[in-house]
């Protein structure tokens, strides 16, 4: 029996993408025959919301690694006061660093926020004092590392009709991608 949904405005977030970004957070690498079985819609109907979704840069399906399980024994987070003048030369050679995962322009006491993961405190304090303190414009540092992650998890789904980006524009903020593939997180083709 076919289920009728409603229509969301054209270019919006449907109830139909909501489910199928919700079962890709649970399993990403559900096939797409199955979540059509369990959605009750055709095979071909999730296939063209997924790569729309992929498209409009509102989906990303990314494995996602253990940092501990890879033997990386720290992880941190810097918030780094970087004069203006040297802000987007500094979060550019930021983001190349094989170490940092992540990287964000932010409002506040700092103007950058990078996680980080390390072998341990020695390969921490080399990545600051060789790599970190050496970029021009840096003039302060704090530095929080994991105790433990008592959270992880992906943005939620708004529940809200929300308007879609327009085809091809992506991720917003590269510089987050900075060392994804070195870290063994790749992105994939299919889910």
């Amino acid at each position: 029996m076919r289920k009728w949904r409603r229509r969301s405005p054209r270019g919006a977030l449907s109830e139909l993408d909501r489910q199928i970004i919700a079962a890709l957070k649970k399993n990403g690498r559900v096939p797409f025959a199955r979540l059509a079985r369990e959605l009750g819609v055709a095979t071909s109907t999730v296939r063209q919301h997924y790569e729309r979704l992929v498209e409009r840069g509102v989906l990303r399906v990314t494995a996602i690694t253990d940092p501990w399980a890879l033997g990386y024994g720290v992880m941190a987070m810097i918030g780094l006061k970087v004069q203006g003048q040297y802000l987007e030369e500094a979060a550019q050679r930021i983001k190349d660093f094989e170490e940092v995962v992540y990287l964000v322009l932010a409002t506040g006491s700092y103007e950058l926020f990078l996680e980080v993961v390390c072998k341990d405190h020695r390969h921490l304090l080399n990545f600051l004092l060789e790599k970190l303190y050496r970029v021009p414009g840096v003039e302060r540092s704090e530095t929080f590392i994991y105790l433990e992650i008592l959270k992880e998890t992906t943005v939620p789904v708004p529940k809200e009709d929300i308007p879609l980006p327009p085809p091809g524009s992506g991720r917003r903020f590269q510089a987050m991608d900075a060392g994804a593939e070195d870290m063994g997180v790749a992105d994939t083709e299919e889910a």
